[in-house]
């Protein structure tokens, strides 16, 4: 049974149905979950050349991540999100850095995790470093929002930042 926003009700046998059926081609199948997602770089789309490596892909993330005006994040956070909508996604694990994302993510068209992302190689400035992510943090939970304070990676944090954020 098919309510009239599109959501399959039931699905029964079809000596059950009546007189009202209605085939559709494709497939049923579950929401899908989006779990590594960087919804907060959206407005970066089409601005990484493809296929030039890991180094390169890192360097231009890093230099170009600034988007042209403020203005221009949020419209792009608004339509990635449209599109994960399209695409029958559900709910989205989000690698933050900032709270660019917190308004959208308000907004409740899809469940969102927010993976607070540490990073940091030298032990003397983990301190530093982890502080602005306690702070991004602390803003998602102020809001009651899913969010967690991870990791970037084992190879690119340092000791004193993997402790602390085990421990969150």
């Amino acid at each position: 049974m098919l309510r009239s926003n599109g959501t399959v009700e039931a699905i029964i046998d079809r000596s059950e149905a009546g007189d009202n059926i209605r085939e559709f081609g494709g497939w049923l199948g579950p929401g899908f979950v989006n779990t590594h997602c960087h919804l907060e770089l959206s407005h970066m789309k089409g601005r990484i050349p493809e296929k030039t490596g890991l180094p390169d892909f890192l360097t231009t993330v890093m230099t170009q991540r600034q988007p042209d005006s403020p203005e221009q994040i949020a419209e792009a956070v608004d339509v990635a999100e449209a599109a994960m909508l399209d695409a029958g996604v559900v709910a989205v694990g989000d690698i933050c850095n900032t709270t660019n994302t917190l308004l959208q993510k308000q907004k409740g068209n899809l469940y969102y995790h927010s993976f607070i992302e540490c990073m940091g190689f030298g032990d003397a400035s983990a301190a530093a470093r982890f502080a602005p992510m306690q702070e991004v943090y602390s803003a998602f939970r102020g809001l009651n929002m899913p969010a967690t304070l991870v990791p970037h990676a084992p190879y690119s944090v340092s000791a004193p930042v993997r402790h602390v954020s085990r421990s969150c």
